[in-house]
C-alpha cells in the first residue's frame, strides 16, 4: 500500500479524505457526474435550436430527462450517504460545516470560530 493512503497528514486521520478535492467539496465525484450530463443536454439542446427546432424541439428534448433522473438519483445518494458518514463519523459533522455538499468552492471558516467583528466607535 503506498504511504498517502496509510498517512494521517493526508487528511484520511478520521476515516474520510478531507485533503484533494474532498477539500472544496464533500461530494466532488457527484457534482462532476451531473456536471457532465448537464453538458450533454446543453449541447444537443444547443444543436436542436440551431437546426431550428425551436423550444420545443430544442431545449425540450430526450436527454433532459437522463439528465433530470441523475440529478434526482445523486440527490437521495448523496442524502443517504451523508447520513451513514454523519453517523460513522464524529468529526463528519465540523467537515459539513466548512465544506460545500456538492459544487466545490473554497472552504468557509467553521461558524464556532468565528469572532463577531466590532467596528471602532468614531
Amino acid at each position: 500500500m503506498l504511504r498517502s493512503r496509510r498517512s494521517p497528514a493526508r487528511g484520511k486521520a478520521q476515516g474520510f479524505l478531507t485533503t484533494g478535492m474532498f477539500a472544496y467539496s464533500r461530494h466532488p465525484n457527484f457534482f462532476f457526474e451531473q456536471a457532465q450530463r448537464w453538458g450533454f443536454y446543453a449541447l444537443g439542446a444547443s444543436a436542436a435550436v440551431g437546426d431550428g427546432l425551436g423550444l420545443w424541439g430544442g431545449v425540450i428534448n430526450p436527454s433532459i430527462v437522463r439528465a433530470v433522473l441523475l440529478t434526482l438519483l445523486f440527490i437521495g445518494s448523496t442524502v443517504f450517504t451523508e447520513s451513514i458518514s454523519a453517523s460513522k463519523y464524529p468529526a463528519y459533522a465540523d467537515y459539513r460545516r466548512t465544506t460545500s455538499m456538492l459544487v466545490p468552492r473554497a472552504r468557509t471558516p467553521d461558524r464556532a470560530s468565528r469572532r463577531p467583528s466590532r467596528s471602532p466607535v468614531s
